[in-house]
């Protein structure tokens, strides 16, 4: 019960367009850096997210006092394979309170409420990436690090002028030299034959494909043509995405990337990247960097497991790891196993949700 009387939790599921006007007026107190423009919190963004979503429809907790909205978390719905059998999964997000209504209990109570509405609607586990503010969060309900998975935030320079813009990256001007210089000249030489780079276009290939990464990956989120279409070529920020793919001659790999803005830089970033086996990986990896060098991006980003079959596919195109990043799972019966699972996990930007 909340003990708060200045203000009131509610919860919606599905939105409305008013409700969805509210989040995203909500939101812009939290996007006050224009240095980073990395998705849009505009009201159709919001529509698309609950009520669109081929699982089932999303739920928004908020907190309210005098009618205003002061705190916001969210409840998503993804299909997940493990061990070649498909699970509801649920991912927790979008936690936000604002400042002079913290230390309040508004962000543990409103993600509280998104888990045990997951619980009720059938999630076989539920999954949330917190960052530093949020961590104490998921651990009040009793979300776990992964201790296997090592997922990490990685950073390729690019373009060193655009590097010496920004105080946090002049160290790696150096590097960028390189990879401009002396990877790119190596790319240049690498053979085109069955690669292909487009917008967000996800025939029945993908399909197979999605069946075909059970015999790889312990663990991986639903990846179907559907779904896929439904997260990149419905998104309101579908202009921004684009898809690289390998095939010989059936589909083997893919990378899909977003033009954003991080730390004032143009920032091409991974949101998801997977394929049958290292070789077709690499070949999108590296047609990636070749398009970021051609391009003129300042950087590129991307978020994987620390894990060989992944630093492999990059070579001689590597990227440098810049952070950890937390995935917590819910000690429930399913998550459990999930937690001491120490095979291969696929996890990727795209289930973290904040691209």
């Amino acid at each position: 019960m909340n003990k708060n009387p200045d203000w009131k939790l509610t919860t919606s599921e599905g939105i409305t367009p008013e409700l969805a006007r509210q989040i995203s007026e909500f939101r812009k107190n939290f996007d006050i850096d224009q240095s980073r423009q990395v998705r849009t919190s505009a009201p159709e963004y919001y529509i698309w997210k609950f009520n669109d979503n081929p699982v089932d429809n999303g739920c928004v907790a908020m907190g309210v006092s005098d009618d205003r909205i002061v705190g916001v978390h969210t409840c998503t719905w993804r299909h997940a394979y493990y061990k070649g059998k498909k699970y509801k999964a649920a991912k927790l997000g979008d936690a936000f309170t604002l400042k002079r209504f913290t230390g309040r209990g508004i962000n543990t109570s409103l993600g509280k409420s998104c888990r045990d509405w997951a619980l009720s609607r059938g999630a076989d586990f539920i999954y949330f990436n917190p960052n530093e503010f949020s961590l104490p969060v998921a651990t009040k309900l009793n979300l776990i690090d992964h201790p296997h998975i090592n997922y990490y935030f990685w950073l390729l320079p690019i373009k060193s002028s655009g590097l010496i813009k920004s105080d946090r990256f002049k160290a790696l001007k150096k590097a960028a030299d390189v990879t401009t210089k002396g990877i790119y000249k190596a790319l240049s030489h690498q053979s085109k034959k069955g690669l292909e780079l487009t917008g967000p276009d996800f025939d029945n290939a993908f399909d197979t494909l999605n069946t075909d990464l059970s015999r790889r990956f312990a663990f991986y989120f639903d990846k179907s043509a559907a779904y896929l279409r439904y997260r990149y070529a419905e998104n309101p920020d579908r202009k921004l995405y684009r898809v690289v793919t390998y095939r010989n001659p059936n589909l083997k790999s893919v990378l899909i990337f977003k033009d954003t803005i991080q730390w004032g830089l143009r920032v091409i970033s991974v949101v998801d990247w997977y394929g049958s086996d290292s070789s077709s990986m690499r070949k999108v990896w590296l047609k990636f960097v070749r398009t970021a060098c051609e391009e003129s991006y300042d950087m590129a980003a991307a978020w994987f497991p620390m894990k060989s079959a992944f630093i492999r596919s990059m070579l001689p195109a590597g990227a440098l790891p810049y952070k950890s990043k937390t995935w917590t799972i819910y000690d429930n019966q399913t998550g459990r196993q999930l937690l001491n699972e120490k095979s291969l996990i696929l996890f990727t930007a795209t289930e973290a949700d904040f691209i």
